[in-house]
C-alpha cells in the first residue's frame, strides 16, 4: 500500500526538532567521519551511515532488519530533525523515510 503524505503524522511518532548529538559522549572524528565510500553520496563511518547531499552531511542513520521486524533511526542535522521508525515488517521504514525526508 503507498504511503502518502497525508498519513506522515499519523504514522510517525517519534519526531524530534530540538535536540542533537549535544550532551551525548561520542569520539566524533571516529564516528561521525566517513571512512569508506559505499556510493556517491553514501558514506560509513565506526558504525553509523553518514548520506551526503551537494558535499554536505545530509544524515547520520543506522538501521536494523530481521524476519519480521525492522527500524531506521536518523539525525538531520541541518534541521536537527531526529526520527525513529519501527516495523514489524521486514522492510517496513525504508519508504516512509523516503517520504520524509522529501519534506526535510
Amino acid at each position: 500500500m503507498p504511503i502518502n503524505k497525508f498519513d506522515i503524522n499519523s504514522i510517525v511518532t517519534n519526531t524530534v526538532k530540538e535536540t542533537n548529538f549535544s550532551g551525548v559522549i561520542l569520539i566524533e572524528d571516529a564516528l561521525l567521519t566517513p571512512h569508506i565510500c559505499e556510493e556517491k553520496d553514501e558514506n560509513y563511518g565506526y558504525g553509523v551511515w553518514i548520506r551526503k547531499k551537494n558535499n554536505e552531511v545530509f544524515k547520520y542513520h543506522v538501521m536494523g532488519y530481521d524476519p519480521g521486524v525492522s527500524f531506521h533511526s536518523s539525525f538531520y542535522p541541518k534541521s536537527e530533525v531526529k526520527m525513529v521508525i519501527v516495523s514489524n515488517k521486514a522492510y517496513g521504514p525504508y519508504k516512509l523515510t523516503k517520504v520524509i525526508e522529501e519534506e526535510i
